[in-house]
Order: C-alpha cells, then structure tokens, then sequence
C-alpha cells in the first residue's frame, strides 16, 4: 500500500511518504507527486523546432544598446504599461515587464518502488530511479537538493538500513554484515560530486551510470546544478536509488519507507 503523508509546495518543494509491506522484505524509497510547475507561469507564444518565444508585443521602435559597462534593451509605443497590485495580485504589464520575469519548470517523477523485492534471510538488492526535466530562462542556472527527513533515512517500526557513505563512493559495496540504503546521479548537469575520473568521484568531468554513491542525509545536498540558462530544451537528470542487505545481515521483515524532500530553485 501507498500512502501519502504530505505534499507541501513552497516554490518548487514537494515531498511524500510511501508505506507498503508483505512476508518478504520490501522497500519503498519515495514517491514525489508527478507536475509540472513554474514561477512565474508563462506560456510561450511561438515555436519551431529550434526556437521558442517566451512573449511579444506590438509597437513602432525597440533596440538593444550595448557598451563595456551596461546592456540597455527598450520597447516605444505601448500602451497600458507598468505595475498594478492588490492584496490577491501583482500584474506587471507590457513586453519588458514579461521579460523580466524568470520562467523555472519542473517535471517531477511519479513513484517509485525499489524491485525486487529483497530476502530478510538471506539478504539481496533493490534498485529503482526517480527522473526530473527541468527547464529555465534564468541565466544563472538552477540547482536541485535532495534531503531525508531522518537519520537512517530508510526503516522501519524496528530496523533500518544504514545510510551509505556521506562522501561520493565509486563503486557501490555493501559487505555481508551491513545494510544500507544510498543513491547516485546521471546528469548532463550532475553536481561536480557525482563526477569521476574512471576511478575516483568528486574529481574528473565524466558523468556514468552507477557510478559515484552516497547515502541521504538530513541536510540538504546538492545533487544537480547548472550555471546557464537551458530552455527550450531542458535537462533530465536521474537519481538512481539502492537498497541491499548482505547475506550475513538478518534483517528484520515489515514495512521500510524513507521521506525524501527536493527541492528545484532557481540560482
């Protein structure tokens, strides 16, 4: 059984709790609530296959003035510009009022359960993956966090997984007498931490699968980051997640879950 504990939306923060069980030893890692979302929410005008305009406008002049100490880009001949609020609404009229705005867009994975399910005797692994596209116009990138509500991050009522190093391990390795619980990343945009060499993580510019593992932690970590702007095309970027139990480490049978909060932000 899946059940949601929360689902809390504070700029592009969402998180969840996903519960089943059975005779064998299952884990769920997390779900997020699949959406799409963006700040401000702004719908493209025009588009082909190699461009998409944000927004338009009619008027007689505009020009972008450059110099080595400013840019200027002004609009002539529209009319009802400028700011209006209230208490329920900011509305910013005319083209560089829109174009000021950034656009952060966000498509968040649906559930995930690790599979198969794992031995409590005899032990074994699970792996399962969460993907996020997101899509920016901010020129200074977006950067994604991954954090667990608890230390272990996966348990149950009476035993848990231990998280797996807190430092970026190349190799995924769980010695017959542990459990443990971790994750690496695949992205074009995978933090320098997910990065390797061929034999070594936190070093390098190559980004591999199954490459670079790490256990969750209770303080945010930055999984994802980007310096420029990438729409219209976007990024996917997948967090691949694992549980194993060595042959030598009984686990207790029941109900595993962990809480994962992401969080999206533009830099």
């Amino acid at each position: 059984m899946i059940k949601l504990k929360r689902f809390i939306l504070i700029k592009n923060y969402y998180s969840k709790k996903q519960n089943f069980s059975g005779r064998k030893l299952f884990i769920p890692v997390f779900s997020l609530l699949a959406l799409s979302l963006a700040l401000p929410a702004l719908a493209y005008v025009a588009s082909s296959t190699n461009y998409r305009l944000q927004s338009d406008s009619l008027n007689f002049a505009g020009n972008l003035s450059t110099s080595s100490s400013y840019n200027l880009q002004d609009t002539f001949g529209e009319s009802g510009t400028g700011t209006s609020s209230s208490a329920t609404y900011n509305l910013h009229a005319g083209y560089q009022a829109m174009n000021s705005d950034v656009s952060l867009t966000v498509s968040a994975p649906g559930n995930v359960t690790l599979s198969p399910a794992v031995d409590a005797k005899i032990g074994g692994s699970a792996t399962g993956q969460a993907i996020w596209s997101v899509m920016t116009d901010d020129s200074a990138g977006y950067t994604i966090t991954l954090a667990a509500d608890t230390s272990p991050a996966l348990k149950s009522s009476t035993d848990s997984f231990a998280d797996y190093s807190s430092s970026p391990s190349f190799t995924w390795s769980v010695t017959s007498a542990n459990a443990n619980f971790g994750y690496s990343v695949l992205s074009t945009d995978a933090a320098s931490a997910f990065l390797n060499n061929g034999s070594a993580c936190n070093i390098g510019s190559t980004n591999t699968a199954d490459r670079c593992w790490r256990g969750l932690s209770t303080s945010a970590v930055t999984v994802v980051s980007r310096s420029t702007a990438n729409n219209p095309s976007g990024i996917t970027s997948t967090v691949k997640f694992q549980a194993e139990a060595g042959s030598g480490r009984e686990v207790t049978a029941g109900t595993y879950s962990a809480t994962v909060n992401a969080i999206v932000t533009a830099n």
